[in-house]
């Protein structure tokens, strides 16, 4: 699992995060740039989590066969998604709390779920996710 706090730049690069619990956990950080990485077979949720204030760029990505959500921006967080590939986990990307994201040039499907779907509040995905 790779967790970032309070961090102002930062680039994930090339990376596999593979049967993990988590993948990557963000939280109040800046300019976040993860590229070319996989995240595969883990069992938390979500895989890709952005939250609080957080700032992320998602480029040439593949996140997969997860038992979780693919992503989520949740919390005022900001994001782009960008040539990514989202499929087989239990739902592709949740947006919630004022979350602002763009989605551009993805490939998502064969979730067993949604593939992108949006919630008021993160407390509103109760019956879409399972419990931590």
């Amino acid at each position: 699992m790779v967790r970032l706090h309070d961090t102002a730049v930062a680039v994930l690069a090339d990376s596999q995060l593979l049967s993990n619990r988590h993948g990557i956990w963000l939280t109040d950080t800046s300019r976040v740039t993860i590229t070319g990485c996989t995240l595969a077979h883990n069992t938390g949720f979500p895989t890709l989590f952005a939250t609080d204030f957080s700032d992320a760029t998602v480029v040439d990505a593949v996140i997969s066969g997860n038992n979780a959500l693919g992503a989520a921006f949740v919390h005022d967080s900001r994001g782009i998604v960008r040539r990514t590939t989202i499929v087989g986990n239990l739902h592709g990307m949740m947006l919630s709390d004022r979350a602002d994201v763009a989605l551009e040039d993805n490939i998502i499907h064969g979730n067993k779920g949604y593939a992108v779907f949006r919630v008021k509040n993160w407390s509103d995905a109760e019956g879409f996710i399972p419990s931590p």
